[in-house]
This record gives structure tokens, C-alpha cells and sequence, in this order.
């Protein structure tokens, strides 16, 4: 990174590094009043080398100081440095702490699929994957095929249990769980299968 006046902004607040998609991040900052009022803008650096080496963050330069800086590029499993520095009229060079970061990859699949046969239909439970990244789940999607049919339901996050009806007690039933988050979906859970009851 390269900026001809700097100054001091050690004293930041907080930072972090928030991962929104399954190749980008947004990292932000909260400045401590010891920057000071003269400040014009930041400048945010990346490593990828365990921070050898850092490239200067693009983002808007104009209006109040930006207070965060998107990513994008990023791969999952990788390890990132950044870090952080004021820009002003006082000529003095000092970064921000480093922050550490790794991108996290899709979830693993959910475990421990199960069915509960019921009249037309089955309620279908399952325990959230053992492997996020830190990340949340956002939704489960669950299907249902059967000879000549399927069927998906779409259930939140928080939810690790779906309830089929409409089905018929002549046919096999197999099913599978999928997890998604925003670094992406994971790959589908161990098939159960069942037959509804009469």
C-alpha cells in the first residue's frame, strides 16, 4: 500500500472481517476519537502471503471517511491478513493491529436424518452439520423422490425438522437434507427412506 500522509490509528475500536458470499467479505472498522478530526480518508490493506506482502483495498475516497471496504476473490480455506490505516495532514505512518481471517467453505451435510412414518406423510428430523465455518445456516431444503415424483420443501435456518404430507402409503419414499449459507450448499445428508402409514 502505498499513501504519502499518514497518521496514527492504532487505537481502533474494533475490527472485522464478515464473510457475505461464498468468494466475498466486507471489512470494517470502528475508529477511536484519537484519530482526530483531520482525517480525509482510511487506507485497508489484504495479505495472502501470512503478511509479506499487503494490497491496498479499493473503495470511495470522497464524502465522510468509509468505515469499511469489500473483498472479493477471496477462497474458501485460505488464510488473510488486514489491516488498517488513517490518512491525513500529519505525515506519520502506523497501522492497525492485524486481523486474521480465513474464508470459510460451504457446511458439511446434516447428520442424523430421520423418518417418522405418519398417515400420508412422515415428519422428518435431522441435526444440524458439524462443519460451518462459523457461519449460520440460513435454510434446509429437503426432497423427497419417489417412482415418477418429487417433492422440496424449504424450511429456516433454525429449523431441523420438516413435516411431508400428501403422500401415498403404496409408495417407497427416499429422502435427503441440503444446508446453505452464504459461502454456499453443502452436499446432501445420508438418504432415508420410508413408506407412510395406511
Amino acid at each position: 500500500m502505498h499513501a504519502k500522509l499518514y497518521t496514527f490509528v492504532a487505537n481502533v475500536l474494533t475490527q472485522h472481517v464478515t464473510q457475505t458470499g461464498p468468494h466475498t467479505a466486507v471489512y470494517s472498522w470502528v475508529p477511536s476519537s484519537v484519530v482526530g478530526s483531520g482525517v480525509k480518508s482510511f487506507v485497508a490493506g489484504i495479505s495472502t502471503d501470512n503478511g509479506v506482502d499487503y494490497n491496498e483495498l479499493p473503495f470511495p475516497l470522497s464524502g465522510p471517511p468509509a468505515t469499511s471496504a469489500p473483498v472479493k476473490g477471496l477462497v474458501a480455506g485460505h488464510h488473510y491478513k488486514f489491516e488498517i490505516v488513517a490518512v491525513s495532514t500529519v505525515e506519520q505512518l502506523d497501522y492497525s493491529p492485524v486481523v486474521s481471517y480465513v474464508q470459510a467453505g460451504p457446511p458439511s451435510a446434516p447428520v442424523g436424518l430421520h423418518a417418522a412414518p405418519k398417515v400420508g406423510g412422515a415428519t422428518v428430523s435431522w441435526s444440524h452439520p458439524a462443519v460451518t465455518g462459523g457461519l449460520a445456516i440460513k435454510t434446509y431444503k429437503v426432497t423427497v423422490t419417489w417412482a415418477g415424483g418429487s417433492k422440496v420443501l424449504v424450511e429456516p435456518g433454525t429449523v431441523t425438522h420438516a413435516v411431508l404430507t400428501g403422500l401415498s402409503h403404496t409408495k417407497v419414499y427416499e429422502c435427503k437434507v441440503t444446508a446453505t449459507d452464504v459461502a454456499g450448499t453443502s452436499a446432501a445428508s445420508a438418504p432415508v427412506h420410508f413408506t407412510p402409514l395406511a
